[in-house]
């Protein structure tokens, strides 16, 4: 069990006030910044009249020093991968047509469960809404026991009114990293500290979150002056609706060049 986190002393805010802030503004500001650095990943059928949709995930937007990446789970691009050998797929991001993903990707780790490739503007000016990369490098993994955000597309939130008509619903949550780990960092829904807001709002008992994989899990922090910012923490992995948890892949273990360690 992670120690309780005690706010330095003279920090001008207590705990009612930090609730307060993060019904407020910060939930606001912690959902724009989540919906600009990730966008879903899906894939569709060209071979029938309904256009159908076979599955989605989420990627996640960084430019490092080096390059802009797109970072996702290795099971998507895994369940991409099978499917495109089954049938005639098209895979988009957002509004984006992917059709050079072999060209573009950069590393896969199985064991990691993360997969990287090369974005670039045209893509990103291309997804149909504005995207705006994590710029801070190099990722930065959260203490147990102190403030995260995480997001991502649920296919359950996917609206379809006729065939490509697509609307995709963003999850967002607050809360504390529960575990961190050599290589991952795991979130429980803990029902007692949930903080109500209307821009983050509390999630539905047992909420499908099958889609997320691949969205970011965001550190936040807090600087001496109680300055803070966002870090890339991790990237989404494992979502468990039944037993309520979410388990990310840390973001450090992946370079700037967009390899991956230990894989």
């Amino acid at each position: 069990m992670a120690p309780e986190r005690t706010p330095p002393a003279g920090h001008p805010i207590d705990e009612d006030g930090a609730r307060q802030l993060v019904a407020g503004a910060y939930g606001d500001a912690c959902r724009r910044f989540v919906q600009g650095c990730c966008g879903p990943l899906y894939w569709w059928r060209v071979d029938t009249a309904e256009r159908e949709i076979v599955s989605n995930g989420t990627v996640t937007f960084v430019e490092t020093p080096q390059r802009i990446l797109g970072i996702t789970a290795a099971h998507v691009i895994r369940s991409y991968e099978s499917a495109a050998a089954d049938a005639a797929v098209r895979l988009q991001l957002g509004d984006a047509i992917i059709d050079d993903l072999p060209q573009r990707l950069i590393q896969i780790s199985d064991t990691l469960d993360l997969a990287t490739f090369a974005l670039d503007q045209s893509v990103l000016t291309s997804i149909g809404r504005p995207a705006a990369p994590i710029t801070l490098w190099p990722p930065k993994r959260p203490h147990e026991g102190y403030g995260i955000m995480l997001g991502g597309y649920p296919g359950q939130e996917r609206d379809i009114d006729q065939p490509l008509n697509v609307t995709f619903g963003l999850f967002t949550a607050l809360g504390i990293a529960r575990m961190v780990s050599d290589d991952q960092i795991t979130w429980l829904v803990e029902r007692d500290f949930e903080v109500e807001s209307a821009s983050v709002p509390s999630m539905p008992s047992h909420y499908d979150l099958g889609g997320i994989s691949g969205g970011p899990l965001i550190t936040t922090i807090e600087n001496p002056t109680n300055f803070v910012t966002f870090r890339l923490g991790g990237i989404i992995s494992e979502a468990h609706a039944e037993f309520e948890y979410v388990i990310a892949k840390c973001g450090d273990l992946i370079s700037a060049d967009g390899t991956i360690a230990q894989s």
